[in-house]
């Protein structure tokens, strides 16, 4: 503890850890033990720390409750196994941009009202929009087709407007496993950060900068900011924040 590398958050753990496993189950640690499993918790998370505890004493699942608490709300409890876990933090960072860091109850609130916009007729009949006159008459694919714009119209569009396609947007994401790909140049580690993700140009749009699946990468907001500011100084994306 007094390097740092071991948390007061994870020695408190250790603490109520042991004294559960001489209280519960009568198993006493020696010193030698004791240091050996403080060597394994040392740097390490409080949720890796919680992780590698439960499976050394590993608890009976409880059954899944859902108890009233009030008059208008209930404590629901079950447990998860962690393929489940890794998908709502996964969901979690995804959905950062509308609560950047949601409790459970907020998060399945999301996916919920989410949910039911899709699924829900009555929620999908009073957002489907009012018919009026004689419905149109099917396109002829040949037709379509030959309407659409020529492919340089379309990469004119697209030069000329912020708004990325949504197909592009998702090979951005997929090329960069949904994680920011800024890298420390003095300790080479990558950004860790899921949460608040924008597409960066490279090159900034506004100097010329593509909407190319090179010239494209994944940013958390604190990085994206960062480049910003390497490109434009500080007094320009002052007086843009504040605006």
């Amino acid at each position: 503890m007094k390097t740092g590398e071991l948390s007061l958050s994870n020695a408190s753990a250790l603490q109520h850890f042991f004294k559960g496993e001489q209280k519960d189950r009568g198993k006493t640690y020696s010193q030698f033990a004791k240091k050996e499993l403080v060597a394994k918790v040392t740097g390490k998370s409080r949720r890796d720390c919680d992780r590698l505890l439960a499976e050394l004493a590993p608890e009976t699942p409880r059954p899944e409750q859902a108890r009233p608490i009030s008059a208008t709300q209930t404590e629901i409890r079950f447990t998860a196994e962690e393929t489940l876990l890794a998908k709502i933090e996964k969901l979690k960072a995804l959905l950062s941009h509308r609560n950047p860091n949601p409790s459970y109850a907020e998060l399945i609130e999301m996916l919920a009202d989410m949910a039911l916009k899709r699924l829900d007729p009555e929620q999908k009949a009073d957002a489907a929009p009012e018919q009026k006159g004689e419905p149109r008459p099917e396109e002829n694919p040949e037709e379509k087709r030959a309407a659409a714009p020529p492919e340089e119209s379309i990469k004119r569009a697209t030069k000329q407007t912020r708004h990325i396609p949504k197909k592009l947007r998702s090979a951005v994401w997929k090329r960069d496993q949904g994680q920011c790909t800024f890298i420390n140049k003095k300790t080479g580690v990558r950004c860790d950060s899921k949460h608040l993700l924008q597409v960066h140009h490279l090159k900034d749009f506004s100097l010329g900068g593509e909407h190319t699946l090179n010239n494209l990468t994944l940013r958390c907001r604190n990085h994206n900011l960062h480049a910003a500011i390497q490109a434009f100084g500080n007094s320009l994306m002052n007086l843009y924040l504040r605006n």
